[in-house]
């Protein structure tokens, strides 16, 4: 009986220590692949991401689990083993989290666009904008048709009203830089423009970049009233928009008022010195 007992006393003992050893691994591997993000004086900040690859590999091929998968595609990712990311990262099987690392790797690798659609599917609104504002350095064209899309689908959805009142924004924005570098479109981009800034007002009516935005382009195309009302609008929800006084100041010049405009001007700089349209108000008033 005795006997029995020190046997199982030693397993006991045995299985205590395997599974510290397991967990001092795993905690090993994981201080390893983080080690970016500790403190310099840290041990983990010294650990080679080798090792964590290397005991996260040996756990996948003992007992894969979801866990290791996330931790072998952050692991690959950080070791610019794009290839092995992306074969761990196929394996993850939660949806949303696969569809996440699935566009980090294609962006790593520059392929926007299907980046895009990989965030897109991930329901990743925040990493699809940023995917698009890069793109639309390279190649503007893609970016608004890509933007187009993502404003499609989240209208269809009707559950980021936030990130569809930016989408359309940002349509806005790629509009107006389309009509600036192709003068010969001017014409047909110009109301795109200002029509694509209006849905965004519609869905987030007391935004100040958008009504400011809205207000510029009326402004630029000689719709004065239009342009008044946004502005007027933007004081509203900040009043400390030096670039809407200003604005104002334009239209009150363009209209023969130089009284209002030197008080628009006056009000302009003591709310915001450095607003963009005020030194625009101050050479047409020279």
């Amino acid at each position: 009986m005795e006997r029995r007992f020190e046997m199982l006393r030693a397993g006991i003992v045995a299985v205590i220590v395997a599974s510290t050893l397991l967990l001092a691994s795993v905690q090993a591997g994981s201080d390893s692949i983080f080690a970016g993000a500790a403190a310099p004086y840290a041990l983990p900040a010294h650990l080679p991401l080798a090792v964590g690859r290397s005991i996260y590999g040996a756990l996948d091929r003992i007992a894969p689990a979801p866990y290791v998968l996330d931790m072998l595609t952050a692991a690959a990712l950080d070791a610019g083993d794009l290839t092995a990311a992306r074969a761990a990262a196929m394996r993850i099987p939660d949806r949303q989290m696969r569809e996440e690392y699935l566009a980090r790797i294609d962006a790593a690798r520059g392929d926007a666009a299907r980046s895009f659609a990989e965030n897109d599917a991930a329901d990743d609104t925040d990493n699809v904008q940023r995917g698009i504002a890069a793109l639309a350095v390279r190649d503007p064209q893609r970016a608004y048709v890509l933007e187009q899309h993502f404003a499609q689908r989240l209208a269809v959805e009707r559950t980021h009203p936030d990130a569809l009142a930016e989408a359309w924004f940002t349509l806005g924005v790629l509009a107006t830089a389309r009509a600036y570098t192709h003068p010969a479109q001017r014409s047909h981009w110009m109301p795109v423009s200002l029509e694509h800034y209006e849905r965004a007002i519609a869905l987030a009516p007391f935004e100040a970049k958008y009504l400011l935005s809205a207000a510029n382009q009326a402004a630029a195309m000689g719709r004065l009233d239009v342009a008044q009302g946004y502005y007027l609008r933007c004081l509203q929800a900040d009043p400390t928009a030096g670039d809407a006084l200003a604005g104002l100041g334009l239209i009150a010049m363009q209209r023969g008022d130089r009284a209002a405009a030197l008080e628009y001007l006056r009000r302009a700089r003591e709310r915001h010195a450095e607003a963009s349209l005020l030194s625009q108000l101050e050479r047409v008033l020279r």
